[in-house]
């Protein structure tokens, strides 16, 4: 006898005994899950994931289920456990090799056939199903950096839409009114999109090294994420999304504009380094005041909002609808919202700050 055939010889009762250790453990979990009176089936096993039951859900992997199947509706237990809250399983279910690629909900004419060995019997739900909904667009909703981290590690697509018009029960998770317009009424939301909305700065950062997409841009108003950054307040995301860092010891170059004083200052590692008088915005239409993020610098530019006005110099805030530019300073507030500067500083200026920069606005 050869020696390989030897070692199998040998080898052999081991072998047998683990499979007979792997059928007891698998008949185990059988039979504790039919004392909960839980069926072996896709549908019993996303209800035990939409309640939160870790027990039961290392039970039926356990018993040999494959917990990346859907149920009749198309849900999967890790859907489901991300639409409840329940994160301790979606951990676990993606550390027990779950697929983080989205599954596409069962449409009703192609759902399970009734007449399996064992009926798919989950328990209603009283809330709102989403089935469709994306994992991604879950852990973004939670706010779940781990579940996201374990996601995209999976393979989870960072460009991939979430799903739109999006249920109330997301809406609700996502918990921001703002946004709600672009889940209600947009297509192509990207899961980058949500993230800057909603103030996630290590969510974009993760998103931006998996690959996703900031020139993505939503079907209808062509929005874009670093524009929903700054309309949200978030200056720290726009940062990162122009590629800079927001973190405080990284601000070599800040801008802070006084309306009061209507006076621009311009500090370089901390110590002024120049400033200007301004004219801000007159009554009716006053010059916003908090953090902002220099998102574009133009030499030549006309309004698009006041008859083709020139703007020279124009240094865009946050993607918005102003910024600092050179303008007449008739020793008051004047402006459309924009911050006026004499044309030699705004010219000195524009040299000077860089796009990335934050801008200060106070009373």
């Amino acid at each position: 006898m050869n020696p390989r055939a030897t070692l199998l010889l040998a080898a052999l009762p081991v072998l047998l005994a683990l499979a007979g250790c792997q059928r007891n453990a698998e008949e185990s979990a059988r039979r504790s899950l039919d004392r909960a009176g839980r069926a072996l089936t896709p549908g019993d096993a996303v209800a035990a994931a939409r309640e939160g039951n870790l027990q039961q859900i290392i039970l039926f992997r356990e018993a040999g289920l494959d917990l990346a199947l859907p149920d009749a509706s198309g849900e999967t237990p890790l859907l489901a456990a991300l639409r409840s809250g329940h994160m301790n399983v979606a951990d676990n279910l993606l550390r027990g090799g779950v697929p983080a690629q989205s599954l596409p909900p069962v449409p009703p004419a192609v759902a399970a056939p009734q007449a399996a060995p064992v009926p798919d019997t989950a328990p209603p739900d009283s809330a709102p199903r989403d089935s469709s909904q994306t994992a991604l667009g879950w852990a973004l909703a939670r706010r779940d950096l781990n579940i996201l981290g374990l996601l995209l590690q999976g393979g989870a697509d960072p460009n991939e839409p979430l799903s739109t018009p999006a249920s109330e029960d997301f809406l609700q998770a996502v918990g921001h009114e703002g946004f709600a317009y672009y889940l209600r009424k947009e297509k192509n939301v990207t899961p980058l999109m949500l993230a800057a909305a909603t103030g996630q700065t290590e969510a974009v950062r993760a998103l931006l090294a998996a690959g996703a997409k900031p020139g993505a841009q939503t079907a209808r108003h062509k929005t874009v994420a670093i524009w929903l950054a700054g309309k949200h307040g978030h200056p720290g995301i726009v940062q990162v999304l122009l590629g800079k860092s927001p973190r405080p010891e990284d601000q070599h170059t800040r801008l802070t504009i006084r309306l009061g004083e209507q006076k621009v200052l311009l500090f370089k590692n901390g110590q002024l380094a120049d400033s200007s008088p301004i004219s801000s915005g007159r009554k009716g239409f006053p010059t916003p005041t908090g953090t902002f993020v220099v998102t574009n610098k133009y030499r030549h530019w006309n309004s698009t909002l006041y008859d083709d006005a020139p703007m020279p110099y124009f240094m865009r805030l946050s993607c918005s609808d102003f910024g600092l530019h050179a303008g007449a300073l008739p020793g008051y507030p004047a402006s459309h919202g924009c911050i006026r500067l004499p044309e030699a500083k705004a010219a000195a200026f524009f040299a000077k700050v860089d796009v990335g920069t934050l801008v200060e606005i106070v009373d």
